[in-house]
């Protein structure tokens, strides 16, 4: 049963499944692992959880919530769209820093459904945010006008799904420099951001 609850056992679970996963994937840790980790038995695991999934997806609604408020929090800065946009790609590569690599690759490449709906969620909730600054940023001539915003947000789907693609990988290995070179790509095409 998948739980946010707070009792101690549950926050011992997540707290050693989070390590755990940060250190290996979430596929090559067991629910055995994650319970050596957190003291916590397997008996008292299944009370909050029904794999190792579902402690997995609650680490990554937690990471995609905290990271939503902070996405939303930089789009609301009194600032140009271009700074607004060019610290939110200086804070993706940082904040990505706290998830590893093989538990980013693993989400992009996941065929679980309800990780997926979890992806899909979060993903429909920032574009609602950004297409709401971007129209804004239209407005005040800070977006191109040969661009329309359902365009923009098609693309940001396309990079997304260029975190998966072979050929991504073979030029950026490593899972958190891909997302950054993909992201300052989308924002600021060839001539990078200009600051003002």
């Amino acid at each position: 049963m998948e739980s946010s609850t707070t009792t101690s056992a549950a926050i011992d679970i997540v707290a050693a499944a989070r390590s755990l996963f940060q250190e290996w994937g979430s596929t090559e840790v067991s629910v055995a692992d994650i319970c050596a980790l957190s003291g916590v038995s397997e008996s008292m695991f299944y009370q909050y959880f029904e794999d190792t999934a579902a402690v997995g997806r609650l680490i990554l609604q937690q990471f995609l919530d905290t990271g939503l408020q902070r996405y939303q929090a930089l789009l609301e800065q009194d600032k140009s769209l271009t700074d607004r946009l060019y610290n939110i790609m200086n804070w993706k590569a940082t904040y990505s820093q706290e998830i590893s690599g093989a538990f980013i690759e693993e989400l992009f490449q996941s065929t679980d459904s309800r990780s997926r709906q979890v992806l899909d969620r979060h993903r429909k909730q920032r574009q609602a945010i950004l297409s709401h600054h971007l129209y804004r940023g239209m407005g005040k001539g800070e977006v191109s006008d040969s661009l329309n915003v359902p365009f923009i947000l098609y693309m940001m789907d396309e990079m997304s799904e260029l975190m998966s693609q072979e050929a991504c990988i073979a030029m950026f290995p490593d899972a958190n420099e891909r997302m950054r070179v993909l992201t300052g790509f989308l924002f600021f095409g060839i001539v990078g951001p200009q600051q003002q």
